[in-house]
């Protein structure tokens, strides 16, 4: 959801989006939305796997993507 609302914004914006991820931090944060708090090394893949989608869907007209 995070990476169609940022390919919306860089696309209404003729490219100027900025936009900062993390892997997170704050562990109540998670609670409150229903998220597991997973170790920082499963943060950092699911970081890892939410930026490479976050790109190609600001670079490629379409995209698929395999992961976890």
């Amino acid at each position: 959801m995070l990476a169609k609302a940022f390919a919306t914004i860089d696309h209404v914006s003729h490219g100027r989006l900025e936009a900062g991820l993390r892997a997170g931090w704050h562990e109540q944060e998670y609670r409150d939305y229903g998220f597991p708090f997973e170790a920082i090394g499963v943060r950092q893949t699911q970081l890892e796997e939410a930026t490479q989608i976050v790109r190609s869907m600001l670079t490629n007209n379409s995209t698929t993507f395999a992961g976890k």
